[in-house]
């Protein structure tokens, strides 16, 4: 949209993100927000300065680390698991907990998060579902996403490390029946130790399967790596009427 990426968040209402754990997205979103104020304009470099004031950690090793353009290939030969941001995440976890932070920065990750905590690790579909979510809570909750932008953020998990900038209608909040994200967890399966032991090992859903009566469900996940064909980890849909 040809703004910077500061603006752009500084301007979205809200912040959907890839959500495999509840606090991965904080910390995420937290390092972007730091990391655009680092390579943004004066006002954003001020702004930064301000920040980290909060923080014992030294201003110009922060930036360093938000500045620095690392070649991520090297990682793969010596440590994969290296922190690329050791002084900032240090930053964070003071920054984190102050009022300032919170209301301007955290506060975009507000809506659908108490929702999403009912929901599992479902890899690079978490995105959406928290937008879905989102737009739930929005939907309660005085209606804060009508006519407004926002911002879906993937970093992993199959989605691909992208920024895609979103506007919602005046009157994309008025139909309750449009967003059904609680509805789904609706009639759980609640799984004793043994059955869940079962599913995760030998995926055998010993006396636990479903009783949908209408609708799509999951038949099958496919198994299949021949040369010929090749369907493992595929789901197959069926309709139930």
């Amino acid at each position: 949209r040809g703004q910077s990426l500061s603006k752009l968040i500084n301007q979205a209402a809200a912040v959907f993100m890839h959500r495999p754990f509840h606090k991965m997205p904080i910390n995420a979103f937290s390092i972007s927000y730091l990391y655009a104020l680092a390579n943004g304009d004066e006002d954003d470099n001020l702004e930064l300065d301000n920040l980290i004031a909060h923080a014992d950690v030294p201003l110009e090793e922060v930036k360093k680390e938000l500045m620095n353009r690392p070649n991520l290939v090297t990682f793969l030969q010596t440590d994969i698991n290296k922190d690329l941001f050791p002084k900032t995440n240090k930053a964070l976890k003071a920054l984190n907990k102050i009022r300032p932070f919170k209301e301007k920065v955290l506060s975009k990750l507000k809506l659908g998060n108490e929702l999403t905590k009912e929901m599992g690790n479902i890899y690079s579909g978490s995105i959406f579902a928290w937008l879905a979510a989102g737009i739930e809570d929005s939907m309660k909750n005085g209606k804060a996403l009508s006519g407004e932008d926002a911002l879906l953020i993937g970093y992993g998990s199959g989605d691909a490390a992208e920024v895609i900038p979103i506007s919602f209608t005046k009157n994309c909040c008025d139909e309750e029946s449009n967003i059904k994200y609680s509805a789904a967890f609706n009639e759980p399966v609640n799984l004793d130790h043994n059955q869940y032991i079962k599913l995760r090992t030998d995926k055998i859903l010993e006396g636990a399967q479903h009783k949908k009566p209408k609708g799509f469900i999951v038949s099958k996940v496919g198994t299949e790596e021949t040369i010929d064909f090749q369907d493992a980890g595929i789901e197959y849909y069926e309709y139930l009427n």
